[in-house]
């Protein structure tokens, strides 16, 4: 059995970490850049090693720790740092965030109460959107694995969001009380944009999600013929949405809005690992891969501040 063999020291304020591969030796510091896109680290101690259940654990436990010390000692460019990511990816914080900083929110309530439930969609006037809070694949895949779009496609394979009244909260409702339901208020869309920020470069693409039924509720539909261009957004929502992005010590993002036909935009939520090569294949014009090529190879803004 092959096992990897790791050494990190510390030197006047800096970190060396070897790694002995079967491919051959790394050593980290010879990296410049690197892309932190939902990996599937999920290191167990192997059966092999022939340790009891409570020595398993506590190897994994070191391991683990042992590898999260390990980015945050690397002084290379991260798009994006793996802790900024994760609590960017939240949609509780985000929201308020988003509010704090002067964007306009939909009324969101995230709940386990049936009680609670039937008051809420009632406040909204018998409209409501349910999503997941964060696992929109059913639980199909392990953390960190990423769908691909065909697997988005197959029915069944992930949670959409989805429209919730009256009606049909009542046949759901018994459900609500097994996990935390994350509700909002169905707003009215005139479209939708998507506004991907890689460094400093905003690219806004417009969805024109109301043209077919299948992508009114939700646009994620990726099966489905739907147009998509160029767009451009005032600037005042262009510097907004650079300074929330940033506020998070973040290279890279995916912002989701609503445009109502009344004119306003509206923020539904902030992807820090979303997927942005389909906006370029779609929207040629919007150059994102120069863009993140770009943004690989410039190296880190500053040295890594402890």
């Amino acid at each position: 059995m092959w096992e990897s063999k790791y050494c990190t020291t510390f030197k006047g304020g800096h970190a060396r970490t070897l790694l002995n591969l079967p491919s051959g030796s790394l050593d980290l510091s010879s990296i410049d850049s690197v892309w932190w896109r939902r990996p599937a680290i999920r290191f167990v101690a192997p059966p092999a090693f022939g340790l009891s259940s409570e020595e398993s654990r506590f190897v994994t436990r070191e391991t683990r720790e042992y590898l999260t010390g390990l980015w945050r000692t690397s002084d290379c460019y991260w798009m994006s740092r793996p802790e900024h990511i994760e609590r960017a990816g939240s949609k509780p914080e985000q929201l308020v965030r988003a509010a704090r900083m002067g964007f306009e929110t939909p009324k969101t309530v995230i709940t386990n109460d049936a009680d609670a439930a039937h008051a809420f969609v009632d406040d909204c006037g018998g409209r409501a959107i349910y999503k997941a809070l964060i696992d929109s694949t059913l639980g199909l895949r392990e953390p960190g694995d990423t769908p691909s779009n065909e697997e988005l496609s197959q029915p069944g394979g992930s949670l959409y969001s989805t429209l919730i009244t009256r009606e049909t909260l009542e046949a759901l409702i018994d459900g609500v009380r097994y996990a935390p339901c994350l509700m909002q208020e169905y707003v009215e869309k005139a479209y939708e944009l998507r506004i991907t920020i890689i460094r400093d470069d905003v690219f806004t693409a417009r969805i024109n999600s109301q043209a077919q039924e299948r992508t009114r509720i939700d646009w994620r539909h990726l099966d489905v013929p739907m147009q998509i261009e160029e767009t451009t957004i005032p600037d005042w929502l262009r510097e907004k949405c650079l300074q929330f992005v940033r506020s998070y010590h973040l290279e890279f993002s995916a912002l989701d809005f609503i445009y109502t036909p009344d004119g306003r935009y509206v923020f539904l939520e902030n992807n820090p690992s979303g997927q942005w090569l389909w906006v370029e294949n779609r929207v040629p014009t919007l150059k994102l891969v120069n863009s993140f090529i770009s943004a690989m190879t410039a190296g880190p803004r500053d040295s890594h501040k402890f």
